[in-house]
């Protein structure tokens, strides 16, 4: 019996110090995989200053070269700015396809939808800066994708500048695409506005009038939104309800509101005038009319208004 205990006792020493030597060997390699981490990182680092200023010389095959051996030193690939340098470099050199991908693989290395929101629009702006409009505006709509919380600060900025940005593209429907798309989501007067004034400009005035409906609904007493909301229906030729909206637009201090009232309550009247041989014209009609000017050719009735409310628009 006590040769059986010996022996036990003899094999469970050796399985520990097998345990012990084993995680001795993984503690020793963790360490000199740290250790080579930090060294090769220096280097890549280093590589990649290097790199930077070769590409602003414009000296691309020697940066590309240099960000090239930083991705291979950076084995676990944490560092998205070696890809894009690589990406810029290679569209320098004139590369259309590859670059995309060395920006895509940048951008999936990024976890925090914040920081990859404006690396995507520092992108965007050197790309344009390139003349390369058809990339930047996939860099807009990608930035678009990034924040789903509707009432987020960060999704309502980033639909605000990819609206402007598109604006600035000439792309007027990707930017009303993107207001459309705030607006649906954080309903705001302002904006329904510019979205009625983007379909009046197109003349499509129905269109135009559903979306000053929508802001005079959130706000009620801008006398801008009536205006439009007249403008409108006098152009399709609705004249009562064009006095209506002009009238709430008067009502709230609308300078435009009151013009337009004005002029589209005003009757129009009739006086007859002299036209002379030489193109000249008189309200004289008496027999010495024209009598400089080649005598009378014929009489018209010239057409003019005569305002029913003279109203001071100021």
């Amino acid at each position: 019996m006590e040769k059986k205990t010996k022996n036990r006792s003899t094999g469970k020493l050796i399985l520990k110090g097998c345990l012990f030597s084993f995680l001795g060997f993984i503690a020793l390699m963790f360490l000199i995989a740290l250790i080579s981490v930090i060294f090769f990182q220096d280097e890549a680092n280093e590589n990649f200053t290097k790199a930077k200023t070769e590409f602003e010389l414009q000296n691309y095959d020697k940066a590309l070269s240099l960000v090239t051996e930083s991705i291979k030193i950076d084995s676990l690939k944490k560092n998205p700015d070696y890809f894009i340098l690589k990406g810029k470099i290679e569209k320098s050199k004139g590369d259309t396809i590859q670059f995309k991908n060395d920006f895509k693989i940048a951008l999936n290395l990024i976890k925090n939808d914040t920081i990859k929101y404006n690396k995507i629009i520092k992108l965007y702006e050197w790309n344009l800066s390139r003349k390369d409009t058809v990339y930047s505006k996939e860099l807009l709509k990608e930035s678009l994708s990034l924040f789903t919380t509707i009432d987020s600060t960060n999704f309502t900025n980033s639909h605000l500048n990819a609206h402007n940005n598109y604006l600035k593209l000439r792309d007027t429907i990707a930017s009303i695409e993107s207001y459309k798309r705030l607006c649906d989501s954080i309903p705001n007067p302002l904006i329904f506005n510019e979205i009625g004034i983007y379909y009046s400009n197109k003349q499509n005035t129905r269109k135009a009038i559903e979306y000053y409906k929508k802001a005079i609904e959130l706000d009620t007493i801008n006398g801008i939104y009536y205006n439009n909301l007249g403008v409108s229906y006098e152009n399709l030729k609705n004249k009562k309800q064009a006095i209506k909206y002009y009238r709430f637009g008067v009502q709230y201090e609308n300078r435009d509101a009151c013009n337009n009232l004005r002029n589209i309550t005003a009757k129009t009247r009739y006086r007859k005038i002299a036209r002379c041989w030489d193109g000249t014209m008189t309200y004289s009609l008496g027999k010495g009319a024209c009598s400089h000017h080649g005598g009378i050719r014929r009489y018209e009735n010239e057409p003019y208004k005569e305002y029913t409310m003279d109203w001071n628009c100021k």
